[in-house]
C-alpha cells in the first residue's frame, strides 16, 4: 500500500466515526427535546378519543375577625401558576380559560395560558378551563400576598372524562399581623435643649422588606394623637421617608417572619447611637429607637450594653422552658485604636486590639452583657445566631461608641407558635376484601424553600385512617400531596379538601377521598360428592349452571372432571362482587341434570345419589341470559346466539344444551399480571403510544437523523469504494 492510499483509508476511518458520533449526538439530542414534552392531542390520542374535563380554580377572600371585605380588599389581585403534565411531563400549547365572577357569572373573554404560567383573581371571581384533556394532571398555586394567610381545596389531581374538578383557595386577612415602629429623637449631648432649626432637621431612612411584591404601601407617620397615613412607592421592596424629631413611622399588617432592614442616612454634627437595624417581623409590635447626638465629643470613652428579652404572641410570659432557652452572640469592634486598651466586660478586665475584637457569649431571657470604657470613634456590629423555635425581632445593629453614653441594643426574640395537622384519608364505594389494610401514602411539603418534603407519613382506610402531625410552625404555607396511589385506587372527583393552605392555631383537616376503580371479584369453591353402593359407573364429567340470584338469570356455565386424586371440583375466581348499582350480587348453582343421579344442593356443593329411576326432563335448559355478563361477548359473529358445538361426543342430556364455548370472557381479576399499568388502571392493549413533542419537534428529528444517516452511508460507500481502489499489490481476491 502506498503512502497515497494510507493517507486516504486512515481519512476515511475518521470521517466514518466522526458521522458516527454526529448521528449518535443528534438522535440523543432530538429524543431529549421530543420526551421533554408532550402535546394535548397527543394525550388525547394516548386515551384513545376526545375524552375531556373541566378545572375550575375559585377564589374567596374574607377577615379573620369576621368585618366585611373593604373596597382595597375586594380589588386586590391573586397570582395562581398553573401545571398541566402528563406522566411526569409538561403539556405543550395553549390552554384556554374565561373568568366569571362567581358560579352563576356570565363567562368572560377567552385568555389563554401555558402550562406553568399565571394567571390572576379577584375575590369571588372563577378562572374556568374546559375541554382539557382526560388523564392529564394539574397543580394550582397561589403566591399568597403579605398579610394573608391560606386555606385551599383539591389544588393538585387529575382531569377525569366528563368531570369537573374544583380548586378552591381561601384567602384570610390574618389579624395577628405585627407592625414595625421607627422612632426619631434628638438630643444635644451636653443636655441642653434643642434649637428650631434641630426641631425641624430632616433625617432619611430607608425601608426594605422581604418577601415583598412592588407597589404602594402605607406608613402612619407623625407624633402621638396626630399620626397620617401617607403613601410611598415600594421598589425592589426598598422605599425612603423622613422624620423629625418626636415624630414616629409605623408599618401595619406585617406577617411574622418578613426580613427587613433599616438604614438612617448620616447628618451633618449628628451621630446615630444605632444606625443600622435588621431582624424579622413579629406577630406583635417591635420598636427600633434611633437617637441622634449633636456635637459629640471626639475623645473619652463609651459602654455598649446587649439585653435579651423572650416574648409570646399572645402577650403571655415566657414559659420555664423557654425563659432556659440560650441564646448565642457575637460582637465586633472595628475602628480601633493603634494600641490596645483595656476595657470592662461585665466588670472584667479584657484587652482591645487588633489581634482582640470579637467577643462571643450567651445569653436567656431577661439576661443582659455590658462593655464599658470603650474608646469613643470605635465602631460595634452585634449579632444574634438563629435559634430554633424563635424568630428574631433583631438578627443584627450597628453603630458607634458615644462619649459618656452606654447605647443599649436590645433583641427581642418571639416564640413561634406550633400547632397540628390532621390528615385523615376517606373511601367511598365498594372496596376488595383487605381493601381496608390498604397503605395510602403522603407527603408534607413547607413551602419555606426547601427541596425536600418536612414529613413523610402513610395511612390505612381502615379504623386508623388518620395521622396528626404536631410541632408545625403557625404562619408558614404548607402543601400535603397524596404519591403513589395504589393499584387501582383512584381519588374522587374534587374529593380533597385542606390540601394547601397556611398553618394556622385552628387548621380543618386534610381529606383525601379514594375510590376503588377496578372490579371486584368473588370467588367460588364448587365441589362435587357421589353417593351410591355397589358397581357404578361415574359419568366422566358434569356441567353446573351459576345463577345471578339478584336477577335470576343464568351466568355461565362449567365443567366439572375429576382430578388425579378422583376429587371433583373447580374454583371460580372472576365472579363480579357487585351489579353497575352496586348491590351486591348473590350466586347460586344448579347441575344440569345426569340420568340415573340424584342431586342436592347445599351452597356451592352438590352430593349426586345414585337413583335408576331418574330420568332427566327431555326440556331444553334455559339458554344463558347476556344481561348478567361481566363483559361483552367475545364472539363478534351476527349470529344471534352461539352455534351448538359439532363434536360427535355423545351429550349425557338427551337434548342439547348450550355449549359452553360461548361463555362470557371474565373481567381480567385484581392479580392478573401485566393487564396494569402503572396507574393501576387497565391498559388498553390497543391503545397508541402517545406522540410526544410537537410536529415541529419531529419534523427536527426526522431531518437531522436522516443528515446524518446520509452522511454514514456516504462515507461507507465511499470507503468501500476507496478499499477496492488501493489494493495492495499482495492481496488476491
Amino acid at each position: 500500500m502506498n503512502r497515497k492510499s494510507t493517507a486516504r483509508h486512515y481519512i476515511h476511518r475518521l470521517i466514518c466515526v466522526l458521522m458516527a458520533l454526529l448521528f449518535i449526538a443528534l438522535t440523543a439530542i432530538t429524543t431529549t427535546m421530543a420526551w421533554q414534552s408532550v402535546s394535548q392531542q397527543a394525550v388525547k390520542g394516548a386515551m384513545g378519543g376526545p375524552s375531556e374535563g373541566g378545572l375550575v380554580i375559585v377564589k374567596t377572600v374574607q377577615n379573620a375577625n369576621g368585618d366585611q371585605l373593604t373596597a382595597v380588599q375586594r380589588a386586590q389581585m391573586f397570582t395562581f401558576t398553573v401545571t398541566f403534565t402528563y406522566e411526569g411531563r409538561v403539556l405543550d400549547g395553549d390552554f384556554s380559560f374565561r373568568v366569571r365572577d362567581g358560579a352563576a357569572g356570565a363567562l368572560g373573554e377567552e385568555q389563554t395560558i401555558q402550562s406553568g404560567g399565571t394567571l390572576q383573581l379577584r375575590h369571588y371571581q372563577q378562572a374556568v378551563f374546559e375541554g382539557l384533556p382526560a388523564g392529564i394532571t394539574y397543580h394550582v398555586r397561589e403566591a399568597v400576598p403579605p398579610g394573608f394567610d391560606l386555606q385551599g381545596d383539591n389544588h393538585r389531581g387529575e382531569i377525569e372524562d366528563g368531570e369537573v374538578q374544583t380548586a378552591v383557595f381561601r384567602n384570610i386577612w390574618n389579624q395577628y399581623n405585627g407592625r414595625l415602629i421607627i422612632t426619631k429623637t434628638v438630643e444635644n449631648h451636653n443636655g441642653s435643649a434643642l434649637t428650631p432649626d434641630q426641631l425641624n432637621q430632616a433625617f432619611t431612612f430607608t425601608v426594605t422588606l422581604d418577601p415583598w411584591e412592588d407597589g404602594t404601601i402605607y406608613v402612619l407617620i407623625g407624633t402621638v394623637g396626630a399620626m397620617y397615613l401617607q403613601s410611598f412607592q415600594v421598589v425592589d421592596g426598598e422605599f425612603d421617608f423622613t422624620l423629625t424629631h418626636g415624630q414616629q413611622a409605623i408599618i401595619q399588617n406585617l406577617p411574622p417572619g418578613i426580613s427587613y432592614t433599616i438604614t438612617e442616612a448620616p447628618e451633618d454634627g449628628y451621630t446615630a447611637e444605632q444606625y443600622f437595624f435588621e431582624g424579622d417581623t413579629i406577630r406583635g409590635t417591635l420598636t427600633r429607637r434611633f437617637v441622634n447626638v449633636y456635637d459629640v465629643p471626639t475623645e473619652g470613652e463609651g459602654g455598649l450594653e446587649i439585653t435579651k428579652r423572650v416574648v409570646n404572641p399572645n402577650g403571655s410570659p415566657p414559659t420555664a422552658a423557654q425563659a432556659a432557652v440560650v441564646f448565642r452572640f457575637t460582637v465586633t469592634f472595628d475602628n480601633l485604636p493603634d494600641a490596645p486598651v483595656t476595657i470592662q466586660v461585665n466588670g472584667e478586665d479584657e484587652d482591645l486590639s487588633a489581634e482582640n475584637y470579637e467577643f462571643t457569649f450567651t445569653l436567656r431571657h431577661g439576661e443582659s452583657w455590658l462593655f464599658e470604657d470603650i474608646p469613643v470613634g470605635v465602631t460595634y456590629v452585634v449579632t444574634e445566631a438563629p435559634t430554633s423555635g424563635f424568630i428574631a425581632g433583631l438578627i443584627r445593629g450597628r453603630g458607634p461608641i458615644i462619649a459618656d453614653r452606654t447605647i443599649v441594643v436590645e433583641f427581642d426574640n418571639e416564640a413561634i407558635p406550633t400547632t397540628s395537622l390532621t390528615v385523615r384519608k376517606d373511601v367511598t364505594g365498594n372496596i376488595p376484601i383487605g381493601g381496608a389494610a390498604t397503605l395510602f401514602h403522603f407527603e408534607l411539603w413547607l413551602l419555606d424553600g426547601s427541596e425536600e418534603p418536612f414529613y413523610t407519613f402513610s395511612i390505612r382506610a381502615g379504623v386508623a385512617n388518620q395521622r396528626v402531625i404536631p410541632g408545625l410552625p403557625i404562619g408558614v404555607q404548607f402543601e400535603v400531596r397524596e404519591v403513589n396511589l395504589p393499584t387501582g385506587w383512584a381519588q374522587v372527583t374534587s374529593g380533597v379538601t385542606g390540601d394547601t393552605g397556611t398553618l394556622a392555631v385552628t387548621m380543618p383537616p386534610a381529606v383525601f377521598t379514594n375510590r376503588y376503580t377496578r372490579p371486584i371479584m368473588d370467588e367460588i369453591l364448587i365441589e362435587k360428592f357421589w353417593e351410591y353402593e355397589g358397581n357404578v359407573t361415574l359419568p366422566t364429567s358434569i356441567r353446573v349452571e351459576i345463577w345471578n340470584v339478584n336477577t335470576n338469570t343464568l351466568v355461565r356455565t362449567v365443567q366439572i372432571e375429576p382430578n388425579a386424586a378422583g376429587r371433583w371440583y373447580t374454583i371460580i375466581r372472576d365472579l363480579p362482587r357487585y351489579d353497575a348499582t352496586g348491590t351486591r350480587i348473590v350466586y347460586r348453582i344448579e347441575e344440569i341434570p345426569v340420568s340415573g343421579w340424584r342431586p342436592v344442593v347445599d351452597g356451592f356443593e352438590i352430593t349426586n345419589h345414585y337413583d335408576p329411576t331418574v330420568t332427566p326432563s327431555p326440556s331444553p335448559s334455559p339458554s344463558p341470559s347476556p344481561s348478567p355478563s361481566p363483559s361483552p361477548s367475545p364472539s363478534p359473529s351476527p349470529s344471534p346466539s352461539p352455534s351448538p358445538s359439532p363434536s360427535p361426543s355423545p351429550s349425557p342430556s338427551p337434548s342439547p344444551s348450550p355449549s359452553p364455548s360461548p361463555s362470557p370472557s371474565p373481567s381480567p381479576g385484581p392479580d392478573d399480571p401485566g393487564k396494569d399499568g402503572d396507574d393501576g388502571k387497565p391498559v388498553d392493549p390497543d391503545r397508541p403510544i402517545p406522540e410526544t413533542g410537537d410536529a415541529a419537534t419531529i419534523a427536527l428529528w426526522v431531518t437531522l437523523t436522516g443528515i446524518s444517516l446520509t452522511g454514514l452511508t456516504g462515507s461507507i460507500v465511499y470507503g468501500l469504494k476507496t478499499k477496492n481502489r488501493y489494493k495492495p499489490k499482495y492481496f488476491i481476491d
